[in-house]
């Protein structure tokens, strides 16, 4: 037995699969891979495929917006040589910030956690601390590994940044610097008083929103630096003919920092993705068309009691005129449509269709539920 190492009664190993054995529980271990779906996206040609049925219309963010989908894909699946891509979405609100962040974590299949940026605070002031992310994506996984790769959205973002002087802005800056320890990845632990919890939050993907007002004005400052104003009080040549739309498509870090977001923050944040205004027919096709609309959504709801809904084209179109012109977006066609409809749900069980027409709209009555 020369040749064999004891380890145990009655249990020899020779000395090379020893060395094997004392070499694989002495490496560091390997963080389980979760594996996408199959039917998961597998370019982000693919994932902006699959956004298009959900999402109407913000063309450049859901290219950008995949492209950062396909490299948290392939970390999923143990590639962690690919850097993590944290997100950007800038641009009004009422547009699809949230919506398109919640169909990001979907197709990914991890869990969507949304957090809202001005419930927090920097270690030792008044507010959650950062790091108590921690316990909402736990608490939002079925796995350990689910929650290492989970979407974290970080909702009003730019209230975050840090302008105006005095304590405000200090404790701006010192929020923003909690966020950047957490994209800065490794083990964060983490208590309340009810329990203790510990994370990796290295492989997180956190997507930032905000409506950012006035950034319009930043990039267009940037742009136009250079060029000279003819006359006293007039803007640089070609500024007044600037669309707001085409500017904020232009934006660059340089622009957020100007803004007020911290340099090491944003330049973390590989990913710039602008939202853009809805028009009227893009409402229309929210309301209508994309995978899971507020009509259709109804439409299921009324189909389990037994009711047919119909939401007539004019008064999609006039639905979609009323969202536009209050600026309430995509999330005001649901409160509209509410709206019409509430005062029909008390005669829901006289009812056994309802339909949705523009006299409504305009006369406010009840006029269209039809009796059986």
């Amino acid at each position: 037995m020369g040749n064999l190492v004891e380890c145990g009664k009655d249990i020899y190993l020779c000395k090379s699969c020893a060395e094997t054995a004392l070499r694989c529980f002495s490496a560091k271990p390997v963080p389980a891979a979760v594996q996408p779906a199959m039917s998961a996206p597998q370019t982000p040609r693919e994932f902006a495929e699959e956004l298009d049925k959900s999402v109407i219309g913000q063309r450049e963010a859901k290219k950008a917006l995949s492209v950062a989908l396909w490299k948290h894909a392939q970390r999923l699946r143990g590639n962690t040589a690919v850097p993590p891509a944290h997100v950007l979405l800038y641009g009004p609100t009422g547009c699809g910030k949230t919506y398109l962040a919640q169909c990001a974590a979907k197709l990914l299949d991890v869990p969507f956690v949304r957090v809202d940026a001005t419930t927090f605070s920097e270690t030792g002031y008044k507010g959650r601390d950062v790091q108590e992310i921690v316990f909402n994506v736990l608490h939002a996984a079925k796995t350990r590994s689910q929650a290492e790769h989970a979407v974290v959205f970080v909702d009003e973002f730019d209230k975050l940044s840090a302008h105006g002087g005095g304590d405000r802005q200090a404790y701006q800056r010192g929020t923003q610097h909690a966020f950047l320890t957490m994209l800065e990845g490794g083990v964060v632990t983490v208590e309340n008083k009810q329990e203790t919890a510990e994370l990796d939050v290295s492989g997180l993907l956190f997507i930032f929103a905000g409506a950012f007002p006035g950034l319009d004005e930043v990039i267009s400052t940037r742009l136009h630096s250079g060029e000279r104003a003819i006359g006293f009080g007039s803007q640089p040549l070609g500024k007044a003919q600037e669309n707001t739309k085409n500017l904020i498509t232009q934006a660059v870090s340089a622009d957020f920092m100007t803004y007020g977001v911290e340099p090491e923050l944003i330049g973390r944040i590989s990913v710039l993705a602008p939202i853009l205004p809805l028009g009227a027919p893009d409402l229309v096709r929210i309301l209508t068309e994309a995978d899971g609309s507020v009509a259709a959504q109804y439409g299921a709801f009324f189909s389990q009691l037994g009711i047919d809904l119909t939401l007539e084209p004019a008064a999609a179109a006039k639905l979609a005129e009323l969202a536009h012109e209050t600026s309430t977006g995509a999330r005001g066609l649901r409160g509209w449509l509410e709206q019409l409809i509430a005062s029909q749900l008390f005669d829901m069980s006289e009812s056994k269709s309802i339909r949705i027409t523009v006299e409504q709209l305009e006369g406010g009555g009840s006029r269209g539920r039809k009796r059986g």
